[in-house]
């Protein structure tokens, strides 16, 4: 059920499911946080532990966390948009 992880990962314990849960007297900790994903209870608490285990200083509202998949589909969209608007900007010459 667990996954191995080496001695020098960075982890954070995420408990989903809080809302399903009748005691409701949960403790967070730097590496262990409690959530719901269906009413996001404890969302803001999830994301300042991943701020502070990846040492992130800055405004949460700029923050963007994604998959590699997602940042490269993003430039390559990126890149035919330029495209797009070079050969635009050609055409009205």
């Amino acid at each position: 059920m667990f996954e191995t992880t080496s001695l020098t990962a960075k982890t954070i314990v995420v408990r989903n499911k809080i809302d399903l849960c009748k005691n409701n007297n949960f403790v967070d900790s730097e590496k262990e946080v409690y959530v719901s994903a269906k009413t996001n209870a404890g969302m803001d608490k999830l994301t300042e532990a991943i701020c502070q285990t990846l040492d992130i200083v800055g405004n949460e509202e700029d923050l963007i966390f994604s998959r590699q998949r997602h940042l490269d589909a993003l430039c390559l969209v990126s890149n035919s948009l330029q495209r797009v608007l070079a050969d635009i900007e050609g055409a009205w010459v």
